[in-house]
């Protein structure tokens, strides 16, 4: 497999490429000035004006995207999982089909394959696909770090002024998930994500509690499973 281009090679790619347009777009403006506009090489700019292909494209040869195209979807899913709502490997295929809609191309060109994603995927250093995991939107609006800390110091310090001892140290968790979603799946997200990836959920469906509870020995008390409440008027 061919070396992967870095970040600043796609950057640098995708700028040329954009020079290149705004050439076309205006034969008669000065190429110099272009290449100062574009922070790019002059004498490469002109040979891509002339048609000369980068190495990167002569060794691949069956690219489905070009350097600028990747880099935008790069930035695309990076982007959506910043926000909390990292995208399905068919949104990545679905997302690279726009963009080669987006050439307005005549014929058009040929949609993304079934496997092409996930190898695009795996040769992205800054991507990595995972298990993620649902967090309503509401909980995520109120997580704070700051406060989180205090809290687990507050309960340590209690621990060691009574002496309460692990088997008598219960955790009670109440979690939750929408009916028709609880099921996990893989999503792409960065390369620095440890442990399963966000997924934000926009809160707008019925949603079932569950309050869990194990203890610091591992023992673990029967579940408790709340549903929506219903009341029935009588005649």
């Amino acid at each position: 497999m061919p070396p992967q281009p870095s970040s600043q090679l796609l950057q640098k790619e995708g700028r040329l490429s954009l020079a290149c347009a705004a050439y076309q777009n205006n034969p008669l403006q000065s190429v110099r000035a272009l290449a100062e506009s574009y922070d790019v090489p002059e004498s490469t700019l002109r040979s891509r004006i002339r048609g000369t292909r980068s190495i990167h494209e002569i060794r691949r040869p069956d690219r489905k995207l070009q350097l600028s195209e990747e880099q935008t979807l790069v930035k695309w899913i990076l982007d959506l999982n910043r926000r909390g709502f990292p995208p399905q490997v068919i949104d990545v295929r679905r997302m690279a089909d726009a963009l080669l809609t987006a050439r307005g191309q005549i014929p058009p060109p040929q949609p993304i394959g079934q496997n092409w994603a996930t190898r695009f995927i795996n040769n992205q250093s800054e991507l990595q696909m995972k298990w993620n995991c649902k967090f309503h939107s509401q909980r995520a609006r109120c997580e704070d770090p700051v406060a989180i800390n205090a809290w687990f110091k507050l309960v340590d310090e209690t621990r060691q002024s009574y002496g309460i001892l692990n088997e008598d140290t219960y955790n009670f968790d109440e979690t939750g998930f929408m009916i028709g979603v609880a099921a996990t799946s893989k999503v792409v997200t960065s390369s620095d994500t440890v442990g399963r990836a966000i997924a934000i959920q926009p809160g707008n469906r019925e949603w079932v509690t569950v309050i869990e509870a194990i203890n610091a020995l591992g023992w673990l008390l029967p579940p408790f499973i709340i549903l929506a409440g219903k009341v029935h008027q009588s005649n």
